[in-house]
């Protein structure tokens, strides 16, 4: 219960043995009030209360955010009215958004390395090629497992950055040994010779990255231990890269080459390419006409447009689809007299 001003006044601090006490009023000016010099929480215009929540240096992020926001859940009916829990600034969600990213951009790597192999090279390397990229990235986090790090902002940053080399070295080796089966080898042989040939090339580029990050782990007190596991991840990239595309990679292809039909006519790469440039073809008028009505500048290009925009629907389409399949004839014409 609250006392009286002057009940504060009469509170013993300390007694000594002959008798004497020593008060509160004795020892300090009590005034009933609030300091209007003292910080004050506000959210939204109402008075507000902090608090700072943080985990235990060996606890799980994600764990822990999911046991907390279960908690608010579950405890927010039975606050009184007018009170409420609100979060803000919530670490866990900057780190599921970076786990995301590096998901994102790994999907969207496979899917442009396929896309692109199987375009110039043929289905088989690009399949192999990209099988490769979530076998090396899960020996990669078993590197990483094994070194003592941990799924955390500074090894996410350290993935997502190194994910580009993971899929090089693939690529090279694959390229080369499509190379040597063209110029007659077998396809053992073939596999062989690809390996034999980037070995040299790929180990130099790994030198340089590794001699790029490796100073790193010199840096010493607390900005060092944290800047040490770019490095840490680094490395554990390039050993998980170097033994997928040179002890893996090499009979995948040696075996799937096996029986492959010389390089010809490609009637679903023809057909594939032709449907990516009609979807391209189609959201470009789109977005022509959209400029259009919103009164951009009718330019030549949006001109042709207007007038591509005025013709009956399946004009447009007839003329889509034919733009579509020749630029998809010339280009399969181009990579067979390359070929």
């Amino acid at each position: 219960m609250p006392r009286a001003q002057g009940n504060w006044l009469g509170v013993e601090v300390k007694s000594f043995t002959g008798g004497e006490k020593v008060l509160l009023g004795d020892i300090a000016t009590i005034t009933d009030g609030f300091d209007a010099d003292d910080t004050r929480g506000l959210a939204s215009g109402s008075p507000a209360i902090e608090l700072d929540i943080r985990r235990a240096p060996t606890a799980d992020t994600l764990k822990t955010a999911a046991i907390l926001s279960a908690y608010i859940d579950e405890i927010g009916p039975r606050l009184p009215p007018g009170v409420e829990i609100a979060t803000y600034e919530v670490a866990s969600d900057a780190l599921s958004a970076r786990i995301w990213l590096l998901v994102k951009n790994g999907l969207g790597g496979l899917l442009v390395v396929v896309a692109i192999l199987f375009l110039f090279l043929n289905a088989r390397i690009a399949f192999w090629v990209a099988a490769g990229i979530p076998v090396a990235m899960l020996a990669t986090i078993g590197f990483m497992y094994a070194s003592g790090q941990t799924i955390n902002m500074m090894s996410l940053f350290s993935l997502i950055m190194m994910l580009g080399i993971i899929v090089d070295d693939a690529i090279v080796v694959g390229e080369h040994t499509a190379t040597r089966l063209q110029m007659g080898d077998d396809p053992q042989t073939a596999a062989e010779n690809g390996v034999g040939m980037m070995f040299t090339p790929v180990i130099a580029a790994m030198s340089t990255t590794l001699a790029a990050f490796a100073p790193i782990l010199l840096i010493g007190d607390t900005i060092g231990q944290m800047m040490a596991v770019l490095p840490m991840v680094v490395i554990a990239v390039l050993v998980s890269s170097l033994l997928e595309c040179f002890l893996i990679l090499p009979g995948h292809l040696a075996n799937s080459l096996v029986g492959r039909k010389p390089p010809g006519w490609s009637w679903w790469r023809q057909f594939l390419v032709a449907l990516i440039v009609m979807v391209f073809l189609t959201g470009l008028s789109g977005r022509l006409a959209v400029d259009l009505a919103l009164g951009a500048e009718d330019s030549g290009v949006r001109a042709a447009a207007r007038g591509f925009a005025d013709l009956p629907q399946l004009a447009r389409m007839a003329i889509v689809v034919a733009v579509s399949l020749a630029l998809a004839t010339l280009m399969e014409w181009g990579l067979l007299v390359l070929r």
